[in-house]
């Protein structure tokens, strides 16, 4: 049983809502430390020295024909990171002669992870591409700039991606640059540099026709460079942490109660991991270790008691511990955002992320309204969806008041981070999901003690790339009560794509 028996049960009314979120958020947090952004040519034989042959295909293709393009790189020479960037470069000897760049219109460029590997894909286009395929760039491509002579050219058709993607060469898989070209543009000739070397670290399959669904395979492939942010080396022990809900406000005496989960994402056991209130408010806390595989949930031991986190052994899901944090303020304040301590005596501490593993609280000298809010994205992994850079993705809100009616504004903002996106809200039909108005920057309405309004939220990208980086790329939903301060919130990442 709770110390605190009238908090827990308002836990529980929202528990159930919150625990597949949370670990959805957390799942957005696993990517992992990265270290500075490299240049990767593959082959890595031929980073400083031509390859052995030439073509001009994809970019180089001639009118009527279009082109699909797909080639394979050996995982293990691209490395593990976050790709931003793709170039090749012209062949040393210039069998075309120098000239002005060329564009080359529509063209469209994915990347995903393949258990295919050099020498052996699949004719079938669609046999190779990985499951988790990214459109990493739609427009037009320049060919080269105006470097001429022979010798050893720099890799000047440069494409930078407009979403990012993340490779894992730990896997075993090999990467997938799969490039379709619509339409070739008039005299788009040109030769790039080439490596054609059986059982080398590429190959490709091409068709002349960007519609083909085959194409024919050879053993060559284009010398290409990366650009890639590698991973760095996980720590032994390595844990994150999520929040959920982000914000509460309640009166002075009353407990806020918000559940937490820790994941060790390390290779090593996690020994004593407990949590304490870093930030410095006028409140006690506290936490207690749950049960959360029955319903309701169930508290375990003592509170205040920390735990041990087994060791993550992939390809299993990594082990989690869920818990209850309880602060009682004892006197009033204002929406403060919370710091919390995860850690354990052999663990590093959890990176403080605002909006994830952090708690906007309000204590309020005076019954207060207190709309606890939970995001949803589709699919449920905690990140609003943008397809391109000029495009709308979109999140759901379902709150519950559990203080008293107040008349509510809701806004969206991107916090502390200048993320180039806007947001419009609407309040919703809970049982069509169909917005009651025309979306617009803020909504206002009356929300009754223990209604559970509910609201769509667009986010429009607004001519920028916005990349996965689910700490710092962020859209914020705010709940404002009648005097402006805020009494609710909730969050999910953002991208393009």
């Amino acid at each position: 049983m709770s110390l605190f028996p009238g908090a827990f049960h308002r836990y529980r009314v929202v528990h159930h809502v919150i625990q597949s979120a949370t670990v959805a958020v957390l799942l957005g947090l696993m990517w992992p430390s990265v270290g500075a952004a490299a240049q990767i040519v593959v082959p890595n034989s031929l980073t400083s020295v031509p390859g052995n042959s030439q073509f001009g295909n994809p970019l180089g293709c001639v009118p009527p024909r279009s082109e699909r393009y797909q080639q394979v790189y050996r995982g293990v020479e691209v490395g593990s990171g976050t790709i931003t960037a793709i170039a090749f470069r012209r062949e040393e000897t210039l069998i075309f002669p120098d000239g002005s760049p060329i564009t080359i219109p529509n063209v469209t460029i994915t990347l995903s992870s393949t258990t295919a590997g050099p020498d052996t894909l699949s004719t079938t286009f669609a046999s190779n591409v990985g499951a988790d395929v990214v459109t990493v760039f739609s427009g037009d491509v320049t060919s080269f700039t105006n470097v001429t002579g022979p010798g050893l050219k720099p890799f000047d058709t440069i494409i930078p991606l407009t979403a990012a993607f993340t490779f894992d060469a730990t896997t075993g898989k090999n990467l997938l640059l799969d490039i379709t070209v619509p339409s070739c543009p008039v005299n788009a000739l040109i030769s790039f540099d080439v490596a054609s070397v059986a059982n080398d670290s590429v190959s490709i399959v091409r068709a002349s026709d960007a519609g083909s669904s085959a194409g024919f395979a050879a053993t060559s492939g284009l010398v290409t460079q990366f650009t890639l942010t590698a991973a760095a080396a996980p720590s032994p022990t390595s844990l994150v942490a999520a929040v959920l809900p982000n914000s509460r406000a309640v009166q002075v005496g009353t407990p806020a109660t918000v559940s937490a989960t820790v994941i060790n994402a390390g290779g090593a056991p996690a020994s004593q991991v407990g949590i304490a209130l870093a930030s410095t408010v006028p409140a006690s806390f506290g936490y207690w270790l749950l049960d959360t595989s029955v319903a309701p949930p169930q508290l375990i031991g003592l509170p205040n008691t920390p735990v041990n986190i087994p060791a993550c052994v992939p390809p299993a899901p990594c082990p989690q511990k869920d818990f209850l944090l309880f602060m009682t303020p004892t006197s009033a304040f204002g929406p403060t955002e919370l710091s919390l301590t995860f850690a354990g005596i052999n663990t590093p501490q959890v990176t403080t992320l605002v909006g994830i593993n952090t708690l906007l609280l309000l204590a309020s000298a005076t019954p207060t309204p207190d709309m606890v809010a939970l995001a949803a994205t589709a699919p449920n992994d905690g990140i609003a969806r943008i397809s391109g850079v000029m495009g709308t993705g979109f999140f759901v809100v379902a709150t519950t008041n559990l203080g008293v009616g107040d008349t509510i504004t809701v806004s969206a903002d991107t916090g502390a981070a200048a993320v180039p996106v806007d947001v419009l809200i609407c309040q919703t039909d809970p049982g069509t999901g169909g917005c009651l108005s025309t979306p617009t920057p803020t909504a206002t309405m009356f929300v009754a003690a223990g209604a559970q309004p509910t609201f769509a939220s667009f986010v429009r990208a607004l001519g920028g790339a916005v990349p996965l980086d689910p700490a710092a790329n962020r859209v914020f939903a705010r709940f404002r009560r009648s005097d402006g301060l805020i009494a609710g919130g909730t969050s999910v990442a953002v991208m393009t794509e």
